[in-house]
């Protein structure tokens, strides 16, 4: 994703992300709460599938289709994290 300028509100849902102008809509400072929530969801999901496949047992004996679902989910619970991270960088101005 490009460069996004300041003072921007994100929304981050099945891979989408929406950018609108915080300022014109709600309290910024409610809306870096709210990022931040999301936040420590979204770190508490990668650990907990991060945990799930660094579990020898689990890869060695769930179907193959399992563990594979398993990696994309955190996959993209990582790339939420990350967009989320820059949304809240961006919520904080210059």
């Amino acid at each position: 994703s490009g460069a996004r300028p300041n003072n921007m509100a994100v929304a981050v849902a099945r891979g989408i992300e929406i950018q609108i102008p915080a300022a014109e809509l709600f309290d910024l400072v409610e809306e870096k709460r709210r990022i931040e929530k999301e936040i420590e969801k979204a770190r508490l999901d990668v650990g907990r599938f991060e945990s799930k496949l660094a579990d020898k047992n689990f890869v060695e004996r769930a179907p193959k289709e399992i563990v594979e679902k398993e990696k994309l989910r955190l996959t993209e619970y990582k790339e939420k994290l990350a967009k989320l991270e820059t949304a809240l960088l961006s919520l904080r101005g210059p």
